[in-house]
């Protein structure tokens, strides 16, 4: 069950059905919790730093609970993950998801709409929320999981999400 949630995250919850997203190899993936970068801190990078360049792809989780968006925040992210001087990813390799309760758009504070557009129209940002994505990743996972004491921390964290979300 090593891969199960990062499975379900990608293909039912972010839909990603595309090659580079559903075949990889766990020895290539990094998953790094405020990854530091010359520009920022990225809350949740997924890295598949694949030895093929082509198979690479690069997951950002900007998570904003009660924040307010940072100057040009979800800018210097993708530019940290396209950059030829940084990671070097084409579109359809990068997925920069903003995580709200609700599923909020991203401010002009942290992209600008011109840039927002072209990176919603080319599918690489996404506004995804706990109340939906995140509550449909974690009964996916209950539904498949055998550990019971993993089944009650996800139902606790269901709780805490319902709380988030008013509901």
């Amino acid at each position: 069950q090593s891969s199960l949630f990062l499975d379900i995250f990608l293909n039912n919850v972010l839909g990603l059905q595309s090659e580079i997203f559903s075949k990889y190899d766990l020895n290539f993936l990094r998953v790094y919790e405020e990854h530091v970068f010359a520009d920022g801190k990225i809350d949740i990078f997924i890295y598949y730093k694949h030895p093929i360049k082509e198979n690479r792809f690069a997951i950002v989780i900007e998570n904003k609970i009660n924040a307010g968006d940072q100057q040009n925040q979800l800018k210097r992210y993708y530019e940290y993950v396209s950059a030829p001087k940084y990671l070097d990813l084409k579109y359809e390799q990068i997925k920069i998801l903003y995580l709200t309760t609700q599923g909020n758009e991203p401010s002009e504070v942290s992209i600008s709409s011109s840039l927002n557009t072209e990176l919603f129209e080319r599918n690489v940002l996404k506004g995804i929320s706990y109340s939906k994505e995140i509550r449909r990743l974690l009964l996916k996972s209950n539904d498949l999981l055998k550990s019971e004491s993993i089944i009650q921390t996800i139902n606790q964290y269901l709780e805490i999400i319902n709380d988030l979300s008013n509901e």
